[in-house]
C-alpha cells in the first residue's frame, strides 16, 4: 500500500510540470511571434526621389558640377545611387547621394538621371531625370 501511495505522490507532483511543458510547446508552435528568433525582418524602404539639385547651374566648361539626389525621409542606410550622365554617356555608382565631376562638354543643354537601389530589397527602383546647362568661360 505504501508503494502505491508513493507512486501516486510522484504522479501528482510530476503531472503539473508535464502539463506546463506541453502548454509551452503548444504556445510556441501556435504563437511564434511571442518568441522572436532574434532575426530582424528586412526593412521595407520606399525611397522617393524629390529632386536633383545641381550646383552650379549653369556650369562653365572645365568647372566641377555637383549633383545631389534629395530623398524623402528614408530609413535605409545601404542605398546605392546610379548616376547616368550626361546624356547617358557614362554611369557611376555611389554610396552617397552626391556625385561631382569636371565638365568636359561643349556648350549646350545636357540631360541625365539618377536611380536609387536598396541593396537589401528587390523591387521598384526610383528614378529621376535632370538637366543642366554648360556655358563657355
Amino acid at each position: 500500500m505504501s508503494q502505491s501511495l508513493s507512486q501516486a505522490h510522484v504522479v501528482i507532483n510530476f503531472l503539473p510540470k508535464l502539463l506546463l511543458g506541453i502548454l509551452c510547446i503548444c504556445l510556441y508552435a501556435s504563437c511564434g511571434d511571442l518568441f522572436p528568433s532574434g532575426k530582424d525582418d528586412p526593412l521595407v524602404v520606399d525611397a522617393e526621389i524629390l529632386r536633383v539639385d545641381i550646383e552650379p547651374n549653369p556650369v562653365q566648361i572645365g568647372d566641377t558640377v555637383t549633383l545631389t539626389c534629395v530623398l524623402e525621409d528614408s530609413l535605409a542606410d545601404d542605398l546605392r545611387f546610379k548616376w547616368h550622365t550626361p546624356n547617358n554617356q557614362r554611369t557611376v555608382t555611389t554610396k552617397v547621394n552626391q556625385y561631382s565631376f569636371e565638365v568636359e562638354l561643349e556648350e549646350g543643354e545636357y540631360f541625365g538621371s539618377v536611380s536609387v537601389d536598396d541593396t537589401l530589397q528587390d523591387g521598384v527602383t526610383p528614378n529621376k531625370s535632370f538637366e543642366f546647362q554648360v556655358i563657355e568661360k
